[in-house]
């Protein structure tokens, strides 16, 4: 076909006249024609400000932090560890919200979100449903659990739950594993736009070391509290430099409604794909159930999600703050799959799609091409660029928070630092976080060589070795007969499941989607409409065995086949094992599951769960009973007075009343009734009940 496409029939010559700034006749359009698509000086500072505000927010973050925290608790240095870590537990909602909400939606969205639009269309829009989904199921089962068990690492809970320590550390495997590769991905996705802004002037290695060192150096500096009120700085710069492409572009295109129509007669717009293949990309059913399962285990078990909705003063607040990240998203999604199909029709207006003619390295490079060609006003696409750096400083910060964290908590804290006064763990998390921000460089570099768009490969990669683990922890918080032999073998084999579904899918690329495109009015020599097949991965290889069908599957069901393996490896093990045979504590059961367990042995006679009712963890819903409880502690250790001089009130030791009968052995603990002088007891004297029946259950360590 060697006609411009508005001469075609697939776009109708009055479409292409009424849309403004259309190239009907017009020269050529290559890159190498404008003569300012190039970062300037002014954006280079523009980026260079960016940074150094971000060190600058956490650094004083941390210092207000610590003054509050001193002045607060009477003492410098007061539970560093604990403020160091968890932020005091005092956080508020809205910064913990936005927090969360960066931390999983940064750079690889604003990046991969308009790329997936522009090649493959308006499918991926429907994910909001499944992350709408994903919230609200981990508001509702995870957040009660872990919020009242008042637990630094969510790890905690799999020893507290499963009485293994093995357990334990599969699951901080399966978290150091996913969480590694995120944060590579996430480094290098700002690292090729700069490339690209730059003309290669700084390479991606050098940015992804550089975002590397700063967000690390913050991070170890401020801790948690330094990484929340950055990653809100941070949000703001991410929203205008999105917006700052919608503006533009709606301008430029005459609305909303030219947008639309020229998408739809490029096929772009679709949302009602309702295919049962697995193997089709995206469909109705892939978006919702499999981002509903992926990103439950985001924002519930995640130890970077744990550890900001446990930051906040009470349960309802928790669970608040998971749900407002589901609103976030919606903007988030919404307004990146809009500035894709904003891109596209632009691109298409001016009849010449830059990734045919060749003149972008991959397809993550479509947005910063677009913002240098139309943006190329001083400021604009330095901000951009922060934009995308900031998406990526606030999911790696989050990324090494938690890694350090379970860490310490996980690893060293049991077997060589039990004693390890607060100021000198604190160090420790410290160094951990360096460790980590080094390997998260490391895996950046090893990114580049990844395939695709950075959104895919961060949903296929992070949703396959995140599904054993949600997996795990699901098994855990819903199931009571499922013992620890079905908790270890069943993450074995999910992340067996998982891992060879998206390691195999991606090294043989089989996904391929063909949506038209058009270069006629390219200077390529090669003018004419193209239906090229937008391969997604590495080389298309043709079907000649039968595991290719696996590999062809679409990359949003891993996480549902990688969970599911789990728990059915879980649930087959446990069964041979007798799990339904154990008792487990109320405490480590979702309540709403508890209760319809003890309806269904009540109503139907089938017990399910064997459950212990200890008084060790009470819930903690309000800040109210936090205080209280503080409180009735400092409460019993004043002296009480008597008839003649001070005594203790607790009187569970060994301390003799005056006038009191020390002949025969009495009861140590009288649950505070005073025995009257003389009286005498017939009862052996009780000793070693100091305390150890009403030590939280979180304190507890199993062998």
């Amino acid at each position: 076909m060697n006609n411009p496409l508005w001469q075609s029939n697939l776009v109708p010559q009055a479409l292409w006249s009424s849309l403004p700034g259309s190239r009907q006749g017009a020269g050529a359009f290559t890159k190498h024609q404008q003569t300012n698509n190039q970062f300037s000086p002014v954006d280079y500072v523009v980026l260079g400000v960016f940074l150094a505000a971000s060190l600058a927010v956490g650094i004083v973050a941390s210092f207000i932090g610590r003054r509050k925290g001193n002045a607060e608790d009477g003492s410098a240095g007061s539970d560093e560890k604990e403020e160091f870590v968890m932020g005091g537990r005092k956080q508020q909602v809205i910064p913990v919200a936005l927090s969360l909400l960066v931390s999983f939606n940064s750079a690889i969205l604003i990046l991969g979100g308009p790329a997936e639009i522009y090649f493959n269309g308006t499918m991926y829009v429907l994910s909001i449903f499944g992350e709408q989904i994903g919230c609200v199921l981990a508001a509702l089962i995870f957040v009660p659990v872990f919020y009242q068990l008042r637990l630094t690492s969510s790890f905690e809970y799999l020893e507290l739950r499963f009485k293994s320590r093995l357990v334990r550390l599969m699951g901080n495997f399966l978290l150091l594993i996913n969480n590694v590769i995120y944060m590579g991905i996430a480094l290098y996705a700002p690292a090729t736009a700069l490339q690209y802004v730059s003309n290669g002037a700084i390479p991606v290695e050098a940015s992804i070391a550089v975002s590397g060192v700063i967000c690390t150096f913050y991070t170890a500096w401020g801790g948690l509290k330094a990484v929340i009120w950055t990653d809100v700085f941070q949000s703001v710069v991410m929203t205008a430099g999105i917006l700052a492409i919608i503006i533009r572009g709606l301008i430029d295109l005459g609305g909303i409604g030219n947008v639309w129509q020229i998408s739809y007669k490029y096929g772009r717009i679709e949302f009602d794909n309702f295919s049962l293949d697995p193997r089709v990309r995206h469909t109705v059913w892939g978006l919702v159930v499999g981002n509903g399962i992926a990103y439950s285990s985001t924002f519930g078990v995640f130890q970077a999600s744990v550890q900001r909705y446990c930051s906040v003063k009470t349960m309802r607040q928790a669970q608040l703050s998971v749900v407002l990240v589901s609103l976030g998203a919606i903007f988030f999604v919404v307004s990146s799959c809009l500035a894709g199909l904003i891109i596209f029709a632009y691109y298409a207006n001016v009849a010449c799609d830059p990734s045919a003619a060749g003149w972008i390295e991959d397809s993550n490079q479509i947005v910063p091409f677009y913002v240098m060609e139309n943006l190329s006003i001083p400021v604009v696409p330095g901000l951009f660029i922060a934009s995308l750096f900031a998406g990526a400083l606030s999911s790696v910060s989050s990324s090494l928070s938690a890694l350090a964290a379970t860490t310490w908590e996980d690893f060293f804290k049991p077997y060589w630092c039990l004693n390890a006064t607060e100021a000198k763990a604190t160090w420790i998390n410290r160094l951990f976080i360096v460790c980590y921000g080094v390997s998260a460089v490391l895996m950046g570099l090893i990114s580049t060589r990844f395939g695709g768009t950075v959104l895919q490969a961060s949903l296929a990669f992070t949703g396959s070795f995140g599904a054993p683990l949600l997996g795990l922890f699901s098994m855990g918080v819903l199931f009571p007969f499922v013992n620890k032999y079905g908790a270890l073998v069943g993450s074995v084999c999910g992340l067996i499941i998982s891992g060879w579904l998206s390691i195999g899918s991606y090294l043989n690329g089989k996904q391929l989607v063909g949506l038209p495109t058009n270069i006629s009015n390219c200077d390529v020599g090669t003018p004419g409409t193209t239906l090229l097949p937008t391969t997604v991965g590495t080389t298309q290889a043709p079907v000649v065995e039968p595991l290719d069908d696996w590999y062809s599957l679409s990359y949003v069901w891993f996480p549902i086949i990688g969970s599911a393996a789990t728990t059915a490896g879980g649930f087959i093990v446990s069964l041979f094992t007798r799990g339904y045979r154990e008792e487990v504590d109320e405490a480590f059961i979702n309540p709403y599951f508890v209760r319809f367990y003890k309806f269904l042995s009540r109503s139907c006679n089938i017990n399910l769960m064997r459950a212990t009712r200890s008084n060790a963890v009470q819930p903690v819903d309000d800040a109210e009973a936090i205080e209280v409880s503080e409180l009735s502690k400092q409460s019993n250790s004043p002296s009480r007075q008597g008839d003649d001089e001070p005594k203790p009130v607790d009187q569970s030791e060994d301390e003799v009343q005056p006038g009191e009968t020390t002949d025969e052995p009495k009861p140590v603990d009288q649950s505070e009734d005073e025995v009257q002088p003389g009286e005498v007891t017939d009862e052996p004297k009780r000793e070693g009940q100091s305390g150890e029946e009403d030590r939280p259950v979180a304190d507890k360590k199993t062998d």
